[in-house]
């Protein structure tokens, strides 16, 4: 464990992360599809200058890291033990994917080489002057149930009544990858239900936590499944992600920030983050995550989440309650700022970009909040 202790303090001692933090004391934590996508490419440019003069950039995303990466990074990052293989990005006049470097596709300018990746359901890669290594003490977390994705998947196999199984994500399909009808390769820490229904999703909820209350050989699987939910209900779309504990992102960034912490010396209480998201999974982390520091969370125009804040305060999203929301949620007196402050922790500031800054879209949204506030600005 000391060897394993002294690795970390000297990964994040040659972070940019701890160099900025003692200089700034601000990280922003952004997700990428729906928050810096979607708008304006020179807003995005924009968000991502003034971020960078103010501190250090974290992307906290689905994507895997292979898919934040520049090409060059992708080569240093092979040489600190990261094995994943190249995303297969582009299409050929077939069909079939292939890798581009991915600098040079203009979808990706804007989008790569942060100073930490917080890859939901692969890892947390920190960036140093030799490219990312990855944080071993958060991927321990991760790994605390041997084999968990074989483990998971036989779960499935369990519960499986003809509607499970069938519903399994493309990436879950390994071959996929390996025949190149798909951009990346099966995550170790995250299988994805892509289910046609509400009513199918609850169903496996329930299922999945039968099998946790039972003396089931599978019970202590299912009771080390964390269910995050990514359903736009909008589009018809109702997804699962299953993952261990320790991934979902409220989680991660707790552990990058007290690691950050403990290495630079600062106190948690003194570092203020600048949070930006989209989905429900955003919102409950840039809520409730970031353990005792002080922050703004964004909610970027465009979400499928504006219409909860239309007055009605719905109990549910997609079938997944929002009491813990609705519970710690204030009204402030300007139109679309919110302060969320539950029990002992700091209060933190929540921004619903669709009121705040009406008919903006994903960077949009977080560069009109960083004009208002100066964030970022030159001196």
């Amino acid at each position: 464990m000391k060897s394993l202790q002294h690795t970390i303090y000297n990964l994040y001692n040659n972070s940019k992360l701890v160099h900025d933090i003692r200089k700034t004391k601000h990280i922003s934590v952004f997700d990428i599809d729906g928050t810096l996508t979607g708008g304006s490419k020179d807003a995005l440019y924009e968000v991502r200058k003034r971020a960078e003069r103010n501190g250090s950039v974290v992307f906290s995303t689905a994507r895997t890291p292979e898919l934040t990466w520049s090409s060059s990074v992708y080569e240093a990052s092979r040489n600190n033990g990261f094995n994943r293989p190249v995303p297969h990005v582009s299409k050929n006049e077939l069909g079939k994917r292939y890798f581009k470097p991915l600098e040079l596709i203009e979808e990706f300018d804007g989008l790569l080489d942060p100073d930490a990746v917080i890859s939901l359901g692969t890892g947390m890669w920190i960036r140093t002057d030799e490219g990312y290594t990855e944080d071993k003490s958060f991927q321990a977390l991760l790994s605390k149930i041997p084999q968990w994705r074989e483990s998971t998947l036989e779960l499935l196999q369990y519960i499986d009544q003809g509607d499970v199984i069938k519903y399994l994500a493309k990436v879950e399909n390994k071959m996929m990858y390996e025949t190149r009808d798909i951009d990346v390769l099966t995550l170790p820490f995250r299988i994805q239900l892509d289910l046609p229904s509400l009513e199918l999703k609850l169903e496996i909820v329930e299922r999945i936590f039968a099998v946790a209350d039972s003396f089931h050989i599978l019970a202590d699987i299912a009771r080390n499944v964390d269910m995050v939910d990514e359903s736009n209900p909008k589009n018809g779309r109702y997804t699962l992600y299953l993952m261990p504990y320790a991934a979902p992102k409220e989680v991660s960034l707790n552990h990058l920030l007290k690691n950050i912490s403990l290495v630079s010396e600062i106190p948690l209480s003194d570092i203020s983050l600048l949070l930006a998201g989209d989905t429900l999974t955003d919102f409950k982390a840039g809520c409730i995550g970031g353990v005792d520091t002080q922050g703004t969370f964004i909610l970027a125009g465009g979400s499928r989440l504006a219409a909860l804040f239309d007055g009605s305060y719905p109990m549910y999203f997609a079938g997944v309650s929002l009491e813990w929301l609705w519970e710690s949620l204030r009204e402030t007196e300007k139109p679309g700022y919110y302060l969320f402050h539950e029990n002992d922790k700091p209060p933190r500031i929540v921004v619903v970009g669709d009121i705040a800054y009406p008919n903006t879209i994903g960077p949009e949204t977080i560069l009109e909040y960083m004009k208002e506030h100066s964030f970022g600005d030159f001196e």
